[in-house]
C-alpha cells in the first residue's frame, strides 16, 4: 500500500481532513536581537527542520543580522513544501514578513500549525506561569534541552512538542491540529 503524500507547493490546495500522517511537516524557530521587528529587531538564527534533519539552518553575522533577498526567496520555497510547524508563530512570522517587507519581497505564502494554539485549546494553560515552548514540553513530560533560545535546538523540541501533542489529544487531521493558511 502506499501513501499519498499531499503536495503542499505553493499552488496546491489543501484540506482540514487531510491526514497529519504522511504530511511533511517542517519544524521552524528563529532567534532574533528583540522582540520587535518594528522597532529594528532582526533575526540572527534560522532553522526549519523536518524529521529527516535540516533544511535551512542560519547564523546571521552579528553585524549585519537579517536576510538577504536570495535568503527570504529560499525561506519562501521551503516554507511551501509541507506544513509549518512552530511554537507562537505570530512572532516568527511576523519577523518573516518584516523582513520580506524591508527587502520588497512578497512575502511568505504557507499553510501553518501553532503548537501555542493546540496548547491553548487543549491543555489547562492557567496553570501555567508562562507560555513558552519549555513550559509546553515540561507539561507534557518531555525532556527539555539545556541549549534552548537557540533555533536548531528550538525546532527540534518544537517537532517533540507537535508529535506528543498528537498522541496526547488525538490529533489525526490538520484540521484537528488548527491549520491555517497563511499569504504574507
Amino acid at each position: 500500500m502506499s501513501i499519498h503524500h499531499p503536495d503542499f507547493g505553493h499552488t496546491s490546495q489543501w484540506r482540514h481532513d487531510t491526514p497529519i500522517s504522511g504530511t511533511p511537516c517542517l519544524y521552524l524557530d528563529l532567534e532574533t536581537t528583540g522582540l520587535h521587528p518594528d522597532q529594528g529587531h532582526r533575526m540572527t538564527d534560522v532553522a526549519v527542520l523536518d524529521r529527516g534533519g535540516a533544511r535551512v539552518v542560519w547564523h546571521l553575522p552579528d553585524d549585519n543580522p537579517g536576510l538577504s533577498v536570495e535568503q527570504i526567496r529560499r525561506l519562501d520555497e521551503c516554507l511551501g513544501e509541507g506544513v509549518v510547524i512552530g511554537h507562537n508563530l505570530s512572532f516568527d512570522l511576523g519577523f518573516i514578513a518584516a523582513e520580506a517587507d524591508r527587502l520588497d519581497e512578497s512575502g511568505i505564502d504557507c499553510i501553518y500549525i501553532d503548537t501555542l494554539g493546540i496548547a491553548r485549546d487543549c491543555m489547562d494553560m492557567e496553570a501555567f506561569d508562562d507560555r513558552r515552548l519549555a513550559t509546553v514540553a515540561e507539561a507534557l513530560d518531555l525532556e527539555v534541552p539545556d541549549d534552548l533560545h537557540e533555533a536548531v535546538p528550538d525546532a527540534r523540541l518544537v517537532g517533540d512538542v507537535f508529535d506528543a501533542m498528537i498522541e496526547r489529544f488525538d490529533l489525526e487531521t490538520l484540521g484537528d491540529a488548527g491549520v491555517q493558511k497563511l499569504r504574507l
